[in-house]
């Protein structure tokens, strides 16, 4: 799980399904897969925008994390985190 301690983050969960699993890197998602490749040459905002398009209904979710609060990661789910605040 994720737990809020210091500023609020953008949480993004996507369920094992959505894309592959790498085979040179444990435990993360094959960066070379369609729904991944394009999201390396698009500016940063934009890349994340279509990363959290991604979690949809059944297939993941997007949580903005507060100090104080933990987000559940189910096993095998893949989450991405950036900060909504400056430290």
């Amino acid at each position: 799980g994720l737990c809020g301690v210091v500023g609020r983050k953008r949480v993004v969960l996507l369920a094992p399904d959505v894309f592959p699993a790498s085979n040179k890197v444990l435990r993360s998602p094959d960066m070379e897969c369609p729904q991944l490749k394009p999201l390396a040459n698009l500016p940063e905002e934009e890349a994340w925008q279509r990363l959290e398009a991604l979690a949809t209904p059944g297939k993941g979710g997007v949580v903005d994390l507060e100090p104080g609060m933990f987000v559940f990661v189910p096993h095998g789910w893949w989450h991405a985190v950036r900060p909504i605040d400056d430290f």
